[in-house]
């Protein structure tokens, strides 16, 4: 769905309210190494990134980009 040279963003479910979530890989090792969902209280998506992950600057503008498409 969206990648740059270190991570790629695939949807991966839809929930009862046809909202969806996004699950994010490293692509040298194709590992999830977090995901993308609705926070209700927010009234956003959110990104949530699994424990022991470390993220860079471009990795984590990525995210903030693909967030804001979601707007």
């Amino acid at each position: 769905m969206a990648e740059n040279k270190y991570i790629r963003i695939d949807e991966s479910v839809t929930d009862y309210d046809n909202r969806k979530t996004f699950t994010i890989e490293n692509k040298r090792h194709n590992e999830q190494i977090g995901w993308i969902e609705y926070y209700s209280c927010w009234n956003q998506y959110v990104f949530c990134p699994m424990k022991g992950t470390v993220w860079n600057n471009e990795c984590l503008e990525f995210v903030k980009e693909f967030l804001d498409t979601l707007k």
